[in-house]
């Protein structure tokens, strides 16, 4: 998805170019802060809408096109924007201290490793570590060849890849670049 945060979402760029086109006469948008939580980009928009001669409707809010109206949507804007910063804080600050804990702050997945939510770290999954070790031996070995032919070795071999259902040429370079394979992960 696309944070309401930004102005540049291609679904809301479809529809900024059908309203300015004209293509409809009713806008329904469930709720202010689904339009944007920037105040400054939620006023633009509303502003192009209206001006458009289309009518603006939200399925949870009243709204008019009148000064009250525009200052109830402004305040709307600001606690929005005022959530989306208060949520971001809170999160970074998570994360910081999970990092000065020596803890991994989220799972980004690698193979040969699963995560544990209670240490959060991540422990030696058997099984996928015995791919990774598989595939240094044949590349350092040049036993399979290079990294087409053992992608092609272990789809013969039916190992199951990290994702989807076949192991690429890509996937096994990733493998053998990546740093937390020598023992270095940041």
């Amino acid at each position: 998805g696309y944070s309401g945060a930004y102005l540049e979402r291609p679904q809301l760029d479809a529809l900024r170019d059908a309203i300015a086109d004209k293509l409809f006469d009713l806008v329904v948008i469930y709720e202010p802060d689904r339009l944007s939580r920037e105040t400054a980009h939620l006023l633009l928009l509303t502003q192009e809408i209206e001006r458009s001669g289309a009518k603006l409707e939200f399925v949870l809010t009243e709204y008019k096109n009148t000064p009250e109206g525009q200052l109830f949507l402004t305040t709307k804007g600001a606690f929005a924007s005022y959530e989306r910063a208060t949520i971001r804080e809170r999160t970074m600050r998570g994360k910081r201290v999970k990092l000065r804990q020596g803890k991994v702050v989220e799972d980004s997945g690698v193979y040969g490793y699963d995560y544990d939510k209670e240490t959060n770290g991540y422990v030696i999954n058997p099984y996928e570590a015995g791919v990774i070790n598989r595939i240094f031996k044949w590349y350092n070995s040049n036993e399979k060849g290079g990294c087409h032919s053992i992608a092609a070795e272990l789809n013969k071999r039916r190992t199951i890849p990290p994702k989807g259902t076949r192991w690429h040429m890509s996937t096994v370079r990733s493998i053998l670049r990546r740093q937390m394979y020598t023992g270095e992960y940041y």
